[in-house]
């Protein structure tokens, strides 16, 4: 399994606009082949910060996830909006076990 996880720093101004294309992007993801969890929250302590987190079974499912229309226009949104900073990573996890 494939785990990505980080965030993105917007301008706390536009903030409000990432609301229903973060949305569109959720939805769309999660209806693809591979995709196990899909999930855009904004921070309750960093204006303008949005939190992602995501599984998939594999890499090649991530990688196809990367090529699909929604993830276009996703990116072109977010530059018109102002990405101030970002940090997100890719890690290979085993499957989960309940605590």
């Amino acid at each position: 399994m494939i785990v990505v996880a980080g965030h993105i720093d917007v301008d706390p101004a536009n903030e409000a606009k990432v609301d229903p294309i973060a949305r569109t992007m959720m939805e769309e993801t999660r209806r693809e082949t591979g995709c196990r969890v899909y999930d855009i929250t904004r921070s309750l302590e960093t204006p303008g910060r949005l939190h992602l987190y995501e599984e998939w079974d594999d890499l090649a499912a991530l990688e196809a996830h990367f090529d699909t229309p929604h993830m276009k226009t996703w990116r072109e949104a977010l530059a018109a909006l102002g990405v101030l900073g970002r940090q997100v990573a890719r890690m290979e996890a085993g499957e989960p076990t309940a605590l």
